[in-house]
């Protein structure tokens, strides 16, 4: 677990909320997901990007525009390539996903809207050690039911070697953006979550905390669940300081043991055994290999892994 290096990193944030085409509704709320997650990216307290090292397109009509940006992004970074995206999504009749600008037509997406099979190519060219992609996407309802098995072709375009996926909701979910909120509802989660920590997490706030924080409070509110895929420890790299932090205490042991294995009731078995696995080490740490809520909790952990065991077997 450890911070991303500022200097060594750069973030390229996109959105669009504003669209030329009558059949997309505006999305106003992103103009300020773009600026507030700029001001948490180049906080000092967090991952200190310099502000050169943080690009932001905003209501961009061009699709040549947006892959020259992420092309100079890609090729001067060592540490972490970070991409977002808010704004408007579709799939096309062969189920290639194509992120929508501010000039995209619907009736032209190839010609005028952000293929993501270039964006899945430029982030794996990148020689970044870490790469994310934070998605918070709405999808046209007409592309997805034209689909057969449409979750399995989305999911199999957002898997990126070495790069941590972050996306706001399921394949055939659209993503919310309540009218009136400062933020799209995702982004609105991960900024309050990256801003104000949680008690329950330690210092750093991971890529995998985000995840769960947002999965957990989003499904509770009966919300999309969001959805995630990774290779490697990608899901180890922070993105900010907790602000929230003060220790585990013995407390916050049952809570958090009831957040992961929910995860894994709802066929998250990957987050279900991150979330048990990082809890049952602190919890050896603070409270000692024999307390009762670290067994507790390394049960949990042997339980989901056999769980995990037969769900691939």
């Amino acid at each position: 677990m450890r911070l991303a290096g500022g200097s060594n990193s750069h973030a390229v944030l996109i959105g669009c909320g504003s669209y030329d085409d009558v059949e997309l509704p505006h999305l106003p709320a992103v103009r300020n997901n773009l600026d507030d997650l700029r001001t948490l990216l180049t906080s000092p307290h967090n991952v200190a990007l310099p502000e050169e090292r943080c690009t932001l397109l905003r209501d961009v009509r061009e699709p040549q525009k947006v892959g020259a940006a992420l092309s100079r992004a890609a090729s001067g970074v060592e540490d972490m390539f970070l991409v977002y995206f808010a704004g408007h999504g579709a799939l096309d009749e062969h189920g290639l996903l194509h992120l929508l600008l501010t000039g995209s037509d619907t009736r032209l997406l190839g010609w005028t809207s952000l293929r993501f099979d270039l964006i899945r190519q430029t982030m794996a060219s990148a020689p970044a050690r870490n790469r994310v992609l934070l998605l918070d996407c709405c999808f046209s309802g007409r592309a997805i039911e034209a689909m057969g098995d449409t979750a399995s072709l989305y999911f199999g375009q957002l898997e990126i070697a070495g790069t941590f996926v972050l996306a706001s909701a399921p394949a055939n979910t659209p993503a919310r953006a309540p009218l009136g909120d400062r933020h799209t509802l995702f982004t609105g989660e991960l900024i309050k979550f990256l801003r104000d920590g949680s008690a329950a997490e330690p210092e750093l706030l991971t890529l995998g905390a985000a995840y769960r924080h947002t999965a957990r409070v989003l499904a509770a509110k009966g919300e999309p669940r969001p959805q995630r895929c990774g290779t490697g420890t990608s899901d180890q790299l922070a993105l900010a300081a907790n602000t929230a932090f003060r220790g585990l205490t013995a407390e916050d042991v049952p809570e958090r043991l009831s957040s992961a294995v929910g995860l894994g009731e709802a066929g998250d078995l990957a987050g279900a055994l991150e979330a048990l696995d990082v809890l049952a080490q602190q919890c050896g740490r603070v409270l000692g290999a024999r307390h009762e809520l670290t067994l507790l909790t390394h049960r949990a952990l042997a339980h989901a892994e056999g769980e995990s065991g037969r769900a691939t077997a």
